[in-house]
């Protein structure tokens, strides 16, 4: 995304984020849709198999979303965003609102050896830990650190606050050698 406008990179990182909550919020609803399969007799052919699985909408509704709002412009969006940026959100976002929607269908994970709801706590603050990784990163790769705040006094020259930069050299310069 170097050299890309501000609207740019803010069109890319609302749309890893939709990413996320594509896969995210399906993740939990596939998990049941699976778990509601009428299980496989031996003596039917594996195509049946297939075919009755994609018919089972409780499962092939939510992996059609997940595929096709979620995986297919992660794959566009793979090809405009920076690894850097694109990989760590849609992960860590994905986790977040897997957790946000198990909670939503009443699923919510207990830890090993913890009773359902002990460990809650420690869930939320690790959503909002994430959350605020993935702020850091965005921020960070779109150009954005502390010394933009304007009270903090930054003493290194390559992280002063300046506009959106672009790569392509002054006007006038002759283009650098690739």
């Amino acid at each position: 995304m170097a050299g890309g406008s501000a609207e740019e990179y803010t069109r890319h990182a609302l749309g890893l984020i939709w990413v996320s909550l594509c896969w995210g919020a399906t993740n939990p609803f596939i998990a049941h849709g699976a778990s509601t399969l009428p299980a496989r007799s031996s003596s039917s052919s594996p195509l049946w198999h297939v075919l009755r699985t994609a018919l089972h909408w409780r499962y092939s509704l939510p992996l059609a979303v997940n595929l096709l709002g979620g995986s297919i412009a992660h794959l566009i969006l793979l090809g405009r965003t920076d690894l850097s940026l694109a990989v760590p959100t849609t992960n860590a976002l994905t986790l977040v609102f897997t957790l946000l929607a198990e909670k939503w269908v009443g699923r919510w994970l207990a830890s090993e050896g913890e009773k359902e709801g002990e460990g809650v706590g420690r869930l939320w603050v690790g959503m909002g830990l994430v959350c605020l990784g993935v702020a850091l990163i965005l921020a960070a790769i779109g150009g954005f650190t502390l010394c933009h705040l304007g009270h903090i006094h930054c003493p290194f020259p390559q992280m002063r606050p300046t506009a959106y930069q672009s790569t392509s050299p002054p006007h006038g310069s002759p283009p650098s050698p690739v």
